[in-house]
């Protein structure tokens, strides 16, 4: 009698901790693209991060408006954050090779999601805003970004 009591009380503490620890909720972020993935997460807490590749692009047309303008050097920012100090504006002629691994003017930028949208500023030497934009950087691809100016 004994060993069926104790039988009995190891396969009912047994069956609690299954089910104990099936119920246990394990925050995280359960979205197998964003690079903080946790597999064991079965509970998400908004705490996803995407990686955005992307590069800056300038036309021809923009070049000869900034040099035309005596614009010697720009800033570029995603809204407050600075993504280039400081760029000649002579060297953006010869910006060749577009991708978002080789490009000179290519950025990797964290996203809370996995599109997310930003304001890109463009400021002079003289740190005065002279074009902003309305963007959308995406995590799936490459984001090829024309330097604003008009």
């Amino acid at each position: 009698m004994k060993n069926v009591v104790k039988t009995k009380l190891s396969l009912l503490v047994t069956l609690f901790l299954i089910l104990f620890s099936s119920c246990v909720k394990r925050y995280g972020c359960y979205d197998e693209d964003a690079i903080n993935y946790d597999s064991k997460a079965n509970n998400y807490d908004g705490s996803c991060f995407y990686e955005s590749k992307g590069y800056f692009t300038c036309s021809g047309d923009t070049y000869n408006l900034l040099t035309a303008d005596g614009i010697e050097s720009i800033t570029l920012k995603f809204g407050n954050d600075v993504v280039y100090s400081d760029i000649p504006v002579a060297d953006l002629s010869y910006i060749e090779n577009y991708s978002c691994e080789s490009s000179e003017y290519s950025f990797t930028r964290l996203l809370a999601s996995e599109d997310e949208n930003f304001i890109l500023c463009c400021y002079d030497q003289n740190n005065y805003l002279i074009a902003a934009k309305k963007i959308k950087l995406r995590s799936t691809s490459c984001n090829e970004l024309p330097i604003p100016y008009y």
